[in-house]
């Protein structure tokens, strides 16, 4: 009997520490904030200019071969305007001109639209992008997505052209 007492006090007591170290977590160790980029899209830098959050949206239901709209902001850092030409795949190059200081988004039904009638890869796949300047360029691999995926709704060639 005795022995009994004892192992249900000790369960008890052990039961009790648990409980208290493991809600002590929360002071023994600090918390932060994690800071979570909610963008998909590429980044790059060519020339003086910043290009951030590239992406090309195809409209749901596409497959390889259909058009896509190109998204992304271009900054243009230095003292002079900047004429930024990009290629998708073996489409022909369209031409962004890039002020300095200002910000230029395109792809947006507000701003400049790029469309490319025919991109080799599937939504969900990496498609070449090619940024160039006059006196050099640059190839990223841009995420493919439709304008389902949430934050870029509205956004597919047949919303935007």
């Amino acid at each position: 009997m005795r022995a009994r007492i004892r192992r249900g006090v000790t369960s008890l007591v052990i039961g009790g520490l648990l409980v208290v170290g493991l809600a002590g977590c929360e002071y023994l160790v600090p918390q932060g904030v994690i800071q979570v980029n909610d963008t998909v899209g590429v980044d790059t830098n060519i020339g003086g200019v910043d290009i951030r959050d590239v992406v090309l949206v195809m409209d749901k239901g596409a497959l390889s071969g259909d058009a896509a709209n190109l998204v992304a902001s271009f900054l243009a850092s230095g003292s002079s305007a900047v004429e930024l030409q990009v290629t998708v795949g073996h489409e022909p190059a369209q031409t962004v001109t890039v002020e300095p200081g200002s910000v230029v988004t395109i792809g947006r039904p507000s701003g400049e639209v790029l469309l490319f009638g025919s991109v080799d890869t599937r939504p969900g796949g990496l498609a070449q992008v090619t940024f160039s300047t006059a006196s050099t360029s640059t190839t990223v691999d841009v995420p493919v997505l439709t304008d389902d995926v949430s934050g870029y709704a509205g956004l597919g060639p047949r919303s935007v052209g």
